[in-house]
């Protein structure tokens, strides 16, 4: 468990300094007289939004996905990383989804989920795949 919530950590951090610099305006980009927020704030935003998915939809999603594909056997390694990439991908897209419904119902705003929704789906699917890649790094560090 205490694993697993240090993933969420760290894919937090990966996820919100990734969001912060695509979202960064470079200097000969910014308008003059402009306020543009710098980089760790940004990402400060963006973990605070992130951090509660990891925990709690990241971590479940991730003792599923163990449960599932840990009662397979595969041929090779490759097979199983496959199938547990799209899983996770898959899972990432569900979580993103249902935290755009919670966002949607908490600002009574149903123009949030037209609008926001391959947005909120690529997101979603992103931070899985971060969130995947790192407690693979942590799997090959024990061993």
């Amino acid at each position: 468990m205490i694993k697993k919530i240090i993933i969420a950590l760290l894919s937090t951090i990966l996820f919100s300094f990734l969001m912060a610099y695509l979202n960064h305006v470079p200097m000969s980009e910014r308008e003059p007289n402009v306020y543009y927020n710098p980089l760790w704030s940004t990402a400060l935003l963006f973990a605070m939004y992130s951090l509660p998915v990891y925990l709690i939809g990241g971590i479940l999603s991730s003792y599923l996905i163990d449960k599932l594909v840990g009662q397979k056997t595969f041929d090779s390694k490759w097979k199983r990383y496959l199938t547990k990439l799209v899983i996770y991908g898959v899972l990432g897209i569900v979580v993103a989804f249902i935290f755009l419904m919670i966002l949607t119902i908490a600002e009574s705003e149903t123009y949030l989920i037209a609008g926001s929704l391959l947005n909120f789906m690529t997101l979603g699917l992103v931070a899985s795949l971060i969130f995947y890649h790192v407690s693979l790094i942590f799997r090959k560090k024990r061993k």
